[in-house]
């Protein structure tokens, strides 16, 4: 039975390191992050060190100022405060900051691990930098 515990572990990780997008865990309490695959790493431009296993709340400033910069409609983040106060999947595109500043536009998709209480246990966030969608002229204008 270990056998098989290790063996599906080991493919989960597997897994979660091939696919293309960008996917981190968040503990739910306290808010650290214990996982993320290489493409995290290589899109956003943080190291292990910076944030595995540190205290880092993503949904609040510093770290929220990086996943919701400027450019990003205030209703889409009040649609991602509202998913997360209702324990709610989210799923949307906004802007984001790479740790060297650079802004680069992200579909994101966060989504909420319950326990069997219907308390947050984890929160599983996937990220891939896409390309802005370009708004149609008028062409009556």
């Amino acid at each position: 039975k270990q056998k098989r515990q290790e063996e599906s572990l080991r493919l989960q990780r597997l897994a979660m390191q091939s696919v293309e997008e960008s996917l981190v865990v968040v503990c739910a309490k306290p808010l650290k992050i214990t996982y993320a695959n290489a493409q995290f790493f290589e899109m956003s431009g943080f190291n292990r060190l910076d944030i595995l296993g540190k205290k880092i709340n993503i949904f609040k400033a510093p770290y929220s100022d990086m996943l919701f910069t400027d450019p990003t409609p205030p209703k889409i983040i009040q649609k991602f405060q509202n998913a997360i106060k209702e324990k709610r999947s989210f799923r949307d595109r906004i802007y984001s900051k790479k740790k060297n500043g650079e802004i680069f536009y992200n579909r994101i998709g966060i989504r909420p691990v319950l326990d069997f209480e219907g308390n947050v246990k984890e929160y599983v966030v996937s990220m891939k930098e896409i390309k802005p969608r370009k708004r149609k002229s008028n062409p009556s204008a």
